[in-house]
């Protein structure tokens, strides 16, 4: 039988292979260890201020969106004129509703911030009041408008100061048309405060990922929306009820107050960044007695529809308020806008002649202002 002095490793070169390659690994993991080993003992010195592990919610539409919206079932049995159609929303890279930016260099810019009343997301994009104001204005003025709706479904005041600081100031808005009331009451009465711990409407949450696990689950989810996005809607888990505690007592002077608190600061605040401020009333149905076509929302506060129509009226005035207090023009959309299913398809979101009103009206505020003087008063 034949034999050889041959080296083992030339004998058996796909076992050398493999040692080799376990043996390179070997080193790199274990100086990856040795390394994050040393960083640790670095970091456990005295030598840094750790980074933060809260963050401020800047609350946004999602950014790039392109889809066809349709109202839920319980959006449909809480309404009496709102169709059971798709429509189209989309959003820029900075979250804004389209029609948004229109022209590579705009003369003016206003932004609009509110909830779902100024969103209008069942309303067709070029309908939405703010799409209208824009078109208004540059008919008016001959100047070139941007309308940047930066509005979403649940905003409250407090949220609206952080989305005019986070992403509307750097646009040097000439103008803040500003649109609050049945977020503020609904958040104040089920949580006591807009400071809260409400996974959705709280103002502080907590960092995202730290840990190597939290970032694999994250960039995993994100992959698999990414490449089966109908599956992934249908495998997500329910969302959970958006308020889980009963009502705070309904002490309407410190719940106007509170709200008087946001609208103050939005005012105040856009001022100090050169921008006018224009406050609006929201348009409502909240009529002395309920339609009997209108199933009222609101059962679970533990108030009568008196009770809570009461409030709500009050926080429409406290608007009135602010505006006069401190000299702001002041859109009464509360008396401008017919309480009929015409204008409104439920108690307080407009249909698209509802925006259409509107749309009319906050031009015809909006024009009046030194921001818009008309090409005559230009050319003098």
């Amino acid at each position: 039988m034949p034999t050889t002095d041959a080296p083992w490793f030339l004998r058996h070169p796909r076992w050398t292979l493999a040692l080799v390659a376990l043996a390179g690994i070997a080193l790199v993991v274990g100086g990856a260890v040795a390394a994050e080993v040393a960083a640790r003992r670095a970091d456990a010195k005295p030598q840094s201020v750790p980074p933060t592990d809260r963050v401020l919610r800047l609350r946004e539409m999602p950014r790039n969106v392109d889809l066809l919206l349709r109202p839920d079932r319980a959006m449909l049995d809480g309404s009496d004129a709102l169709a059971d159609v798709p429509v189209r929303v989309q959003t820029d890279g900075d979250g804004f509703l389209l029609p948004s930016r229109r022209h590579a260099t705009p003369d003016r810019t206003v932004l609009f911030l509110g909830g779902s009343t100024t969103a209008c997301l069942f309303v067709p994009d070029s309908l939405r009041f703010h799409a209208l104001v824009g078109r208004g204005l540059e008919a008016r003025s001959g100047l070139r408008v941007h309308t940047l709706n930066a509005a979403r479904t649940g905003n409250h005041a407090v949220h609206s100061l952080g989305v005019l600081l986070g992403k509307g100031v750097p646009h040097d808005p000439d103008v803040v048309v500003i649109l609050h009331a049945v977020n503020d009451l609904t958040t104040l009465l089920r949580e006591g405060d807009y400071w809260n711990d409400n996974p959705s409407r709280g103002l502080l949450i907590e960092a995202p990922c730290r840990t190597p696990g939290c970032h694999l689950r994250t960039g995993l989810g994100d992959l698999g929306g990414a490449l089966f996005p109908g599956l992934s809607r249908r495998l997500a888990p329910p969302a959970p009820p958006e308020f889980d505690r009963p009502a705070a007592a309904a002490d309407a002077p410190a719940l106007t107050a509170r709200f008087r608190s946001a609208l103050v600061a939005l005012v105040e605040t856009a001022r100090a960044w050169g921008a006018t401020p224009v406050l609006m009333t929201q348009a409502n149905r909240f009529l002395p007695e309920p339609p009997p076509t209108l199933a009222f929302p609101h059962d679970g506060l533990g108030l009568s529809y008196a009770e809570y129509r009461a409030l709500y009226l009050a926080f429409n005035d406290m608007t009135r308020a602010v505006a006069a207090d401190l000299d702001v023009p002041l859109v009464d959309l509360a008396a401008d806008v017919p309480p009929d299913d015409v204008h409104l398809y439920d108690y307080v979101h407009l249909t698209a002649a509802g925006s259409r009103r509107v749309g009319e009206r906050l031009t015809e505020v909006l024009a009046t202002l030194p921001a818009f003087p008309s090409p005559s008063e230009r050319g003098r």
